[in-house]
């Protein structure tokens, strides 16, 4: 066991969508020392930006006022919706307030995700959250959070891209540029918390499981069991991972079948520089060129559409305009400043 045996969280798991970051909850949610709740937070810099405004949270009519804000925000949505392992039962206000040890954004943020994944103060279990979002909200999360670990997944661009557009009929070029910038972000952010800081590649997750699940123990200092390479549930409802409790190893290099040479082309001159970093090598010898700010707001206009028109099939009763609302919630949650 390393020099993080003591370590009881936050745990954070971040990464771009679609790239395996529900996977790697799933297999850390097979160990008995580690709570995650089975929906994705992504207000923490909403939070922030906001907290002056609302108050001296120790005061419980404050307290009321913040608790009933925060049901307009997607996490509270989907813990009704979707159901966590307290089987769906959203967080009073009563409980949420006196599970607090604190009232900063920090304290109140802990209180509500033990909570939510049944992680006691007392308890030697780690606690954390997985938002895909926060990967470019990293100096944020060790900002509130200096003993913090986080964990990145990264997966190929060119496959994530295709899965993008596959899962939410989204622009593949508008994603292939948000995974360039997002992933060269956190690469530069977490070169002050390398100890805090573990990188596993999407692949290799998939190719050698048992190894990259012994790195990841190992950094977080629990017990690698062979228990965690079986899923309870399936962790995917979209895509070819869709319904599967193992590992799928054949969920890779897909753009080789279902990407003409054109569009992959142009993925890899968007992302040239980004994929350098990770070890990606490009197939097409192609001189860098990124999209422009006009392209990248119209394809981001289309993605919206498309998104919310996705939403509002997946959830029965909020048709067109609460599928809007709910992704303007969850973009103000998200948005870096």
């Amino acid at each position: 066991m390393n020099q993080h045996h003591s370590f009881t969280g936050p745990l954070f798991i971040v990464g771009m969508p679609r790239s395996g970051t529900k996977l790697l909850r799933g297999l850390l949610l097979q160990h008995d020392k580690v709570g995650i709740p089975l929906v994705e937070t992504g207000f923490l810099p909403f939070w922030v930006r906001r907290w002056e405004s609302y108050g001296d949270l120790s005061d419980f009519e404050n307290f009321k006022k913040f608790y009933k804000s925060n049901l307009k925000i997607p996490y509270f949505f989907y813990m009704k919706y979707e159901g966590t392992r307290h089987h769906g039962q959203l967080i009073s206000c009563e409980t949420w307030y006196s599970y607090c040890q604190n009232y900063t954004v920090a304290g109140v943020f802990e209180a509500l995700l033990r909570h939510d994944a049944g992680v006691d103060y007392h308890s030697n279990g780690i606690w954390g959250d997985k938002s895909p979002g926060y990967i470019t909200h990293i100096p944020l999360l060790f900002e509130l959070y200096p003993k913090a670990r986080v964990v990145h997944i990264v997966r190929d661009v060119r496959d994530y891209s295709l899965s993008i557009k596959t899962a939410w009929n989204k622009n593949p070029l508008r994603a292939a540029q948000r995974w360039s910038d997002w992933v060269s972000k956190i690469k530069f952010d977490s070169k002050l918390h390398q100890q805090q800081y573990f990188e596993i590649k999407y692949e290799d997750l998939l190719d050698e499981p048992v190894k990259c699940l012994e790195e990841l123990c190992d950094f977080i200092g629990i017990q690698f069991s062979t228990e965690m390479l079986k899923l309870d549930s399936s962790t995917e409802n979209l895509g070819d991972s869709k319904g599967h409790t193992k590992i799928v190893g054949a969920n890779k290099n897909k753009f080789r079948e279902r990407m003409d040479s054109k569009m992959q082309k142009r993925i890899e001159s968007i992302s040239k520089t980004a994929m350098s970093l990770y070890g990606y090598p490009p197939d097409f010898t192609v001189n860098e060129k990124q999209l422009s700010k006009a392209e990248l707001y119209w394809y981001q206009v289309a993605d919206a559409y498309h998104l919310a028109i996705s939403k509002s099939r997946e959830i029965k009763g909020l048709g067109i305009t609460g599928a809007v609302k709910f992704h303007l919630q969850h973009y103000l949650a998200n948005k870096s400043n």
